[in-house]
């Protein structure tokens, strides 16, 4: 497991690990501009296989 910091124009966006943390940055992100931070509910559907 490796971990790091990176600014938001740094991410390495094709590497995270799980889905859940590219829709999770991207709401963050987003939310940051307006300075809101609201509770998103979303369903993450695992892949079939």
């Amino acid at each position: 497991l490796e971990v790091q910091l990176f600014s938001q124009d740094k991410i390495p966006w094709e590497k995270l690990a799980f889905p859940v943390i590219r829709k999770t940055l991207t709401h963050y992100f987003q939310d940051r501009v307006v300075n809101q931070f609201p509770v998103h509910v979303s369903e993450m559907i695992p892949p079939i296989v």
